[in-house]
């Protein structure tokens, strides 16, 4: 298992890795590893699934334009 932080729009993540037999299984953590409502996402190398998890993460809290 791997904790790695990713700051994304200003805001720091922290995502667990996790092998789930053959695939890869990242899902958002608080700081002490206690795991958060969000589901996880899975992906064939454990590069990939972050990516996937991050992109995501990216469109959800974009910073609005049209306030500003």
């Amino acid at each position: 298992m791997h904790k790695i932080e990713q700051r994304i729009n200003g805001r720091v993540y922290y995502i667990e890795l996790s092998q789930v037999q053959r695939r890869w299984r990242a899902h958002v953590v608080t700081e002490q590893g206690t795991p958060t409502a969000l589901m996880p996402f899975y992906g064939d190398t454990a590069d990939a699934v972050t990516e996937r998890l991050a992109e995501w993460l990216s469109r959800l809290h974009r910073p609005d334009s049209t306030h500003a």
